[in-house]
């Protein structure tokens, strides 16, 4: 499962774009996908992800548990000084319809502050459901 940063950011650092390859037409560069993945660079900004690899992705993981029920998780990355000393924040949002819900939040895991830790969901589901992970950051 992929997830993605669902907020654009507006201050996508020129040096950084320039260290991933920019050289010019910095504004056009933040929708640009250099590595075919289908992730714009303010989209890799954000998730904390390299724009000119595509195997450097922000995905969630599924297991499953000994009772059945599925564990998700994924990795968090710790907002470094190119961020401009904003965080990077996590929330889990679940849906039971992709054509007529609206994606919640998931009560205990929002706004978790990205340290490089792995967050663990283990609720069990009731009925069909989709989740998803919201890096954004602020």
């Amino acid at each position: 499962l992929h997830s993605f940063p669902t907020r654009r950011s507006s201050d996508l650092p020129v040096w950084w774009l320039a260290q991933y390859g920019a050289t010019s037409n910095f504004a056009s560069a933040d929708d640009a996908d250099p590595d075919g993945d289908g992730m714009p660079n303010w989209r890799e900004f954000v998730a904390g992800t390299q724009p000119t690899n595509a195997a450097s992705s922000f995905v969630i993981e599924l297991e499953a548990q000994p009772n059945g029920g599925p564990m998700a998780f994924c990795r968090t990355v710790a907002a470094g000084p190119e961020c401009n000393g904003k965080q990077r924040y996590y929330t889990f949002e679940r849906r039971t319809n992709l054509v007529n819900d609206a994606w919640t939040p998931v009560p205990g895991y929002t706004d978790i502050l990205g340290a490089g830790q792995v967050i663990s969901y283990t609720n069990a589901p009731t009925g069909t459901g989709f989740l998803r992970v919201k890096a954004d950051l602020r």
